[in-house]
């Protein structure tokens, strides 16, 4: 099967998020709890008895969400299951084209997007719940705090300065997809494309290759786009090449 076909993606999809509902169950406790922990230390125990408003703790809280979740679809492609010579075996069985299979496989960090927008919300609502109870008069919502907040109005030009950082990071996931199709033979392969990347940003530093940007690459930032969405899809095709190349385990690389 060469030709795309979007039922059988869809019954593909199903079939995966069957078979692999531990993981996705699993991943939605560890963001319930993770967050929960997170929102109850920095909005009690950070500011009990030390902060008259709370507003600082809500801040953190969300920057460090905000963090967390830009970190987390930077991650994309390797933020998956373990997948075992067996899970290649039966996936090889299946009926279904390649591009249908790594799309499926690829989309699994997207559907966990709602489930840790939903962790969010519960754990915001536990420290609300908590800090209310507690009688602390500055008890809050971060969702809240999200809404009203004015934390980027300073930047200059944000809509520019906002589209390039998004390039930029569209740029770094793909590097992961590629690393994830690379090192899809083991669990934690965000590791080890997170070590090859410093290791190649440190060649390069030594080399001297960046020094050819300057404080005038604000100037040519729409230049700089343009290569980064080129480099960008040229990442995506080679995951693609990689997935393709050899679908079955058996070795320390996928190729």
């Amino acid at each position: 099967m060469k030709q795309f076909n979007i039922q059988r993606f869809v019954k593909l999809v199903c079939w995966s998020l069957a078979i692999d509902r531990s993981w996705f169950l699993g991943s939605v406790v560890r963001y319930v709890v993770t967050m929960t922990l997170m929102f109850l230390f920095f909005t009690f125990m950070v500011n009990f008895d030390s902060h008259i408003n709370g507003m600082q703790a809500y801040q953190v809280c969300a920057v460090v969400s905000f963090v967390a979740l830009v970190i987390w679809m930077v991650f994309g492609f390797t933020m998956r299951p373990a997948w075992t010579r067996n899970d290649d075996q039966r996936l090889l069985m299946l009926p279904a084209s390649n591009l249908e299979k790594y799309l499926m496989r690829y989309s699994y960090w997207l559907l966990l997007v709602p489930f840790f927008l939903l962790s969010f919300a519960i754990a915001d609502g536990v420290q609300f719940v908590v800090n209310t109870l507690l009688g602390h008069e500055w008890a809050s919502s971060v969702i809240g705090y999200m809404a009203n907040s004015q934390m980027f109005a300073h930047f200059p030009n944000q809509d520019k300065l906002f589209f390039g950082f998004f390039i930029l990071g569209l740029w770094v996931h793909s590097l992961y997809t590629v690393g994830g199709s690379f090192f899809r033979a083991h669990k934690y392969c965000w590791i080890l494309t997170s070590v090859v990347l410093v290791a190649a940003y440190m060649l390069l530093a030594a080399l001297n290759l960046f020094q050819m940007i300057n404080l005038s690459w604000w100037k040519y930032i729409g230049y700089y786009n343009l290569l980064f969405l080129v480099l960008t899809l040229f990442n995506f095709w080679l995951s693609y090449w990689l997935f393709c190349r050899q679908q079955l385990i058996g070795k320390f690389v996928n190729i």
